[in-house]
């Protein structure tokens, strides 16, 4: 499995195809996605690009972010796959936990 990038900033024009062209010329392109986010203030649209090595996503990283394309500046970092807080245990009982143990 590769690394997936996030993209941020992307004009309305860009599509898929678009966004695939720019990374290959930093390494072997996975899968791409674009899509529109819709927000309050405006949409967003945001593209995932998942490179084959985390070496070629680095590369694409440092290439791409703070670009100027059709008058924005592209955010470009590694796609982090968060958890969401009601699935992640609480610090506070974990560290609880461990220290009855550690008393007992």
């Amino acid at each position: 499995m590769g690394t997936k990038l996030y993209i941020q900033n992307l004009a309305p024009t860009i599509d898929a195809w678009e966004l695939e062209s720019w990374f290959t010329v930093v390494g072997d392109v996975a899968s791409v996605s674009v899509s529109t986010l819709e927000k309050p203030s405006g949409n967003l649209r945001v593209g995932y690009v998942e490179m084959a090595t985390p070496e070629q996503a680095a590369d694409g990283i440092d290439r791409f972010n703070g670009k100027s394309s059709n008058g924005l500046t592209l955010i470009v970092r590694e796609d982090k796959v968060h958890v969401p807080s009601v699935l992640a245990p609480a610090k506070s009982n974990r560290s609880a936990a461990f220290k009855r143990k550690g008393n007992a």
